[in-house]
């Protein structure tokens, strides 16, 4: 393998049981992707990627987006617009645009793909950076179920201006099997959107402890993470602030 300074995303994109390699790099070369033999080695199959060489790419989010069971890769190849690669199977790798207008300005680094409405396949969610009082952050497109998004829908209360440090975590924290959506800011307070069904969401991190005041009326939550600390099946919440002051918050 020849790998420069970067990320590496491991995924059995060729299906035979054993993980192969995609890298991103952190300064100007072009990603590569490598299929593993299984015995130690891998062989490269950039080439198999039409364009890779010629876009930039910065990140990548890993996941079967067009539900057919091998796993594809999204693309943030700021300042053009995203895309994605559809694995047909074979090393076969199809270019596909991202369904993001390239006129919406979001967090590139944010996305997420997750069944949001209980279809049986991923949809893409984004955070807009447009910190406007009009826009609402967060937008969800949903998926077809065959990598096409058609119908999207944004929501969220609109944030203060200079609103920096987004990070946006999706997890099922009220044992509904539907995915919430919790989102934490530099100097403003956490928002959680509870997945009520039918698309929609209801904004409740104060009345269930997790608006992040209990650190500061303006927080700056450095770290928020979900694991089932006492194995009851209910996921808790780890909480870190930039001060270093920690807490659990125990879910019921």
């Amino acid at each position: 393998m020849r790998l420069n300074p970067g990320r590496i995303y491991f995924a059995d994109f060729d299906h035979n049981n054993t993980l192969d390699a995609f890298q991103v790099p952190t300064q100007d070369f072009p990603a590569r992707i490598y299929s593993n033999r299984g015995d130690g080695f891998f062989t490269e199959k950039s080439s198999d990627l039409p364009d890779i060489n010629n876009l930039p790419v910065h990140a990548a989010t890993i996941a079967d987006i067009d539900n057919n069971g091998l796993p594809d890769i999204y693309i943030n190849a700021s300042p053009k617009k995203d895309h994605w690669y559809q694995n047909l199977g074979d090393w076969k790798f199809e270019m596909r645009l991202s369904p993001v207008p390239a006129e919406i300005t979001y967090d590139r680094s944010l996305v997420n793909f997750a069944d949001m409405d209980l279809d049986g396949d991923l949809d893409l969610v984004i955070f807009s950076t447009l910190n406007s009082k009009r826009t609402r952050p967060l937008v969800i497109y949903y998926n077809d179920g065959a990598g096409n998004f058609a119908d999207s829908a944004n929501f969220g209360i609109s944030l203060p201006p200079s609103t920096a440090h987004n990070e946006v975590v999706i997890a099922d924290l009220n044992g509904d099997f539907m995915p919430d959506i919790l989102v934490y800011y530099f100097l403003c307070r956490n928002y959680l959107y509870i997945n009520k069904g039918d698309r929609q969401f209801s904004e409740e991190a104060q009345s269930r402890g997790l608006d992040g005041t209990w650190f500061d009326e303006a927080p700056y939550i450095y770290i928020s993470e979900f694991t089932d600390v006492n194995a009851d099946g209910a996921l808790d919440v780890l909480q870190v602030a930039r001060d270093g002051k920690a807490a659990i918050f125990m879910n019921d």
